[in-house]
């Protein structure tokens, strides 16, 4: 199983080691539609000419490899840790304990605060088109993989588009219909829930997750 970028990790390893995945539980995956269609250029036509700068330097950023982390570990640590912490109390009202939203945000921080390592892959993997696209959608690798299963869980108000796995879910029935062997996809919808579903609704989710490992738990 695999949490945003780390589903997309958890495909790669799939398709290498194919032997090891009995079956896949993708959890607000990134980078599974295809953004061919998109027109980045045109998008940003639309936009007023601030927010078009803003969203262009924003992807000449993360081309060059720039991440979240290594802008807060640029910041004093009073400010740094007081930008996580609004975070925290703006994404994820769930959290309505200060001293949880302390303690939630200190861990994030301290995160952040780290030697940079997998966030260095991201510019690598992903491209902003405006969204977060894979360069290599994992909408046409998902249908080939030797895997019996695969299991989307997406939040009902997730930057993640719930589409991506209905979209698998077609292709790989199109190939079962042709004669090919395609994993069966089942897609999950979290309720309240965004992109940090098990968080913001952790009794579905767990429920879901339940029914993804093969329990019989069902969704209230």
């Amino acid at each position: 199983a695999g949490h945003s970028i780390g589903g997309y990790m958890s495909v790669a390893y799939a398709e290498k080691y194919p032997e090891r995945v009995e079956r896949l539980i993708l959890i607000s995956p990134v980078g599974v539609p295809d953004s061919s269609t998109n027109n980045f250029a045109a998008h940003v036509k639309t936009l007023p000419f601030t927010k078009g700068m803003t969203l262009k330097t924003i992807r000449y950023l993360f081309d060059k490899g720039f991440t979240p982390s290594m802008v807060l570990r640029s910041m004093p640590g009073s400010q740094s840790k007081q930008l996580v912490l609004a975070y925290v109390e703006r994404r994820l009202p769930t959290i309505d304990c200060p001293e949880e939203q302390s303690v939630f945000a200190d861990y994030l921080h301290q995160s952040a605060m780290l030697r940079g390592s997998g966030e260095h892959c991201l510019s690598r993997i992903l491209t902003l088109n405006p969204g977060a696209y894979a360069k290599k959608p994992l909408l046409y690798r998902i249908p080939r993989l030797n895997v019996n299963s695969v299991h989307f869980l997406i939040g009902q108000n997730d930057w993640v588009d719930v589409e991506g796995g209905l979209d698998v879910q077609s292709l790989c029935s199109k190939r079962r219909t042709d004669g090919l062997f395609s994993p069966q996809i089942n897609v999950y919808g979290i309720r309240d829930a965004g992109h940090l579903l098990m968080i913001d609704n952790p009794y579905e989710f767990n429920s879901a997750l339940i029914m993804a490992g093969g329990g019989e738990h069902a969704l209230s």
